[in-house]
């Protein structure tokens, strides 16, 4: 992988993966797009991305849950959400 930080995305539809793909492909590399939590954890395993973007609405294991179980296998936390000004707010802890 190059020296651009490494992103896997997860997300139960489709075209925001492709849209997310689209906007972070500029200034990252992003290793994976998956449809579901459980395919999410084995895909973060399998790649080591530097992140891991987490729908929090998708089949088979929800991004709650799917970020519980990758902090279990050594991943950081580090949660992210857009407030209302559309600002950033990321706060350490995230799931669990």
């Amino acid at each position: 992988m190059g020296s651009r930080p490494c992103v896997l995305l997860a997300d139960g539809h489709m075209g925001v993966l492709v849209n997310a793909s689209n906007i972070l492909h500029g200034e990252f590399d992003v290793v994976g797009a998956v449809t579901d939590g459980r395919a999410a954890v084995n895909a973060a395993c399998e790649l080591k991305p530097d992140s891991v973007v987490l729908d929090i609405a998708m089949p088979e294991l929800d991004g709650l849950d799917a970020a519980k179980e990758l902090r279990r296998y050594g991943f950081q936390r580090k949660s992210g959400v857009p407030d209302r000004s559309g600002r950033r707010r990321v706060w350490r802890g995230g799931a669990g």
